[in-house]
């Protein structure tokens, strides 16, 4: 019964690891959109960044379109036009991007 239990167990976590992967990412465009999702949904986006900040060990990109990216990753990206795939967290009611992969457009 145990055997079975774990292995019915193993299945569903298998089925929502795929749900996760395979869901497509949304598209953001601007600062209000972001506003109406829910945390943990996968999002992209693109755009310019205009700024940047630390924020405890991680830093805050902020873009031309006024949306917020986390990273933990950080390299001279001012003035560089980048595509954030991530997903969406809520630090004190503000809602910003948790960046999964960034790629930088020439």
């Amino acid at each position: 019964m145990r055997r079975m239990s774990f292995i019915v167990a193993m299945v569903g976590l298998l089925i929502l690891v795929l749900i996760f992967v395979l869901s497509p990412f949304h598209e953001i465009r601007n600062k209000s959109q972001i506003d109406t999702l829910m945390e943990n949904r996968k999002v992209s986006t693109q755009g310019k960044v205009v700024h940047e900040r630390k924020f405890g060990n991680s830093y805050i990109l902020v873009l031309d379109n006024n949306i917020e990216i986390i990273t933990s990753d950080i390299f001279p990206v001012i003035n560089e036009t980048m595509s954030v795939e991530g997903k969406v967290d809520d630090y004190d009611g503000v809602k910003r991007i948790r960046a999964l992969a960034m790629h930088i457009k020439n």
